[in-house]
């Protein structure tokens, strides 16, 4: 029951390596974004742009998976892509069906 603690403290006693000077901002602009997106949502503001930027958060994730040079990253990133390219559209079209 335990283990879930052992991991998270395991991992923040790793090093972190920094691959490239790129990699750290569109992880920054991804949480922006999001926490941007919460705050839109919460305010009752248009949903269109909520998801807008939600979808811009998703692309500066994708970017700062593409920005480092593992092959693991590339293709975690290219999953989230054809995730994305999947689901996106529909939200899309849920909102604007809603907002009619």
């Amino acid at each position: 029951m335990l283990q879930p603690f052992f991991d998270v403290c395991k991992l923040l006693r790793k090093e972190r390596i920094i691959v490239n000077k790129f990699q750290d901002f569109p992880i920054i602009l991804f949480l922006a974004f999001t926490i941007f997106a919460g705050a839109l949502f919460f305010a009752g503001t248009d949903l269109l742009l909520t998801i807008f930027s939600l979808a811009l958060a998703g692309t500066f994730f994708i970017l700062g998976g593409f920005c480092v040079g593992s092959p693991f990253s590339h293709l975690g990133t290219q999953r989230e892509l054809i995730q994305m390219v999947a689901y996106e559209p529909m939200v899309i079209l849920a909102a604007v069906a809603c907002t009619r």
